[in-house]
């Protein structure tokens, strides 16, 4: 638990600045947590609970209980009772997935994952941090450094996040000294290669957006290669089979994390010949494992979801400048002037578009309506002095 609370704390807790986005979030905070108090919940059960129980006779308990949770268990195909009537005269089984072993061995399954179910969850945690991770290398705090600190407000309590100090909390002459500082940022033309940079600025945070869809969709594959092919349909089987009569249906659930399964012990009799000792073991655990992987997997769907249409959003940023505008508009609080918001739209290069909106996520509106109204009044004198917008991109796309 010490270990899991170290490497998610950096990372789970609010920071002073936002520098990322709600999409973002989702995957570096909200999904981190969940898998790491998952990770939490398993450990407990398996280290700290009794995970398996087995039931045979002439082997001792303990031993019986070691050995299956070492060497796996493992449940026949689901025959149904019509089919065991034909073969054995058998009424029912007894359990699903457990009775006598009448064919072959090769159609058995095995369940050899429960005891890395916590060390996958807290790897799978680890990996969602890693685009993160990356971000936060790769900003070295740009948009802190050009907020002044009296328009950001923070208390004691580190746990807490930072929120924009409210305009009428902040006496006029600093703000006016904060807006005019974060004006010239926008409109030195001497600084050129700041726009560069802010354009690598842009598309580094894409890459991270990028690396967020290709690591949930390929924790999807992993976790359906980690339990048999069963993973990718989980979720849908669960919703099929809850529409069926509870008398005639297979449980997926059951079939992915079994509650009771078979373990054979092999061991040598008193005349030297191999005795197999059939049991029959409880997994207590999987009754979390269940709950914990169904969560996981609607949840993956969703954010599988979420991401690529965040993708679609920062590919139109791109290509579309009246998208642009419209995002500036829209952050502004449709407050702001349609002239003011199309001339900082055309007259910012696409990297110092992004970082005015992280900027905007951070103080008062009302203070950044003052910025989006002195940085338009500055690039009108611009035009009428005839200076060129900064541009990278076309408008009329």
């Amino acid at each position: 638990m010490d270990l899991v609370k170290g490497v998610a704390n950096p990372y789970i807790k609010f920071p002073k600045i936002w520098v990322d986005n709600y999409v973002f979030r989702l995957h570096c905070k909200l999904t981190a947590l969940i898998l790491f108090l998952s990770c939490t919940l398993v450990s407990i059960g398996m280290y700290w609970g009794d995970p398996i129980d087995c039931i045979v006779e002439g082997v001792p308990e303990s031993v019986m209980d070691t050995y299956c949770w070492l060497h796996s268990t493992f449940t026949l195909p689901h025959l149904g009772v019509v089919e065991i009537d034909n073969v054995n005269g058998i009424d029912q089984e007894p359990h699903p997935g457990v009775g006598p072993v009448y064919d072959d061995l090769s159609r058995i399954t095995e369940h050899k994952y429960y005891q890395w179910v916590g060390f996958v969850l807290l790897l799978q945690g680890i990996l969602f941090l890693g685009p993160y991770m990356l971000w936060k290398f790769w900003e070295e705090g740009r948009v802190s450094n050009l907020i002044p600190d009296c328009l950001v407000h923070t208390i004691s309590d580190k746990r807490m996040p930072g929120f924009a100090t409210d305009v009428y909390l902040v006496e006029n002459e600093q703000k006016e000294e904060a807006v005019e500082k974060m004006r010239r940022y926008f409109v030195n033309r001497n600084l050129n290669v700041h726009t560069r940079e802010n354009r690598h600025y842009f598309i580094k945070f894409s890459i991270c957006e990028l690396l967020n869809f290709i690591n949930v969709f390929g924790q999807i594959y992993f976790m359906n290669f980690f339990f048999g092919g069963a993973f990718s349909t989980y979720g849908s089987e669960v919703l099929k089979m809850s529409n069926l009569d509870p008398e005639h249906r297979n449980d997926p659930l059951n079939d992915v994390f079994p509650k009771v399964a078979k373990c054979s012990f092999n061991k040598f009799g008193p005349s030297g010949t191999v005795e197999t000792y059939d049991g029959l073991c409880i997994l207590s655990l999987n009754i979390f494992n269940e709950k914990i992987y169904i969560l996981i997997w609607f949840w993956f769907v969703f954010l599988t979801v979420v991401s690529g249409l965040n993708l679609v959003w920062r590919v139109g940023t791109f290509l579309s400048g009246r998208m642009r505008e419209w995002i500036l508009r829209t952050q502004a609080t449709l407050e702001a002037t349609p002239e003011q918001v199309a001339t900082v739209t055309q007259h910012l290069s696409l990297g110092d578009w992004f970082i005015l909106l992280q900027i905007g996520e951070n103080i008062d509106t009302r203070i950044y309506l003052d910025l989006l109204a002195a940085l338009a009044k500055s690039f009108q004198s611009e035009l009428t002095n005839g200076l060129r917008p900064r541009q990278e991109v076309s408008t009329d796309v």
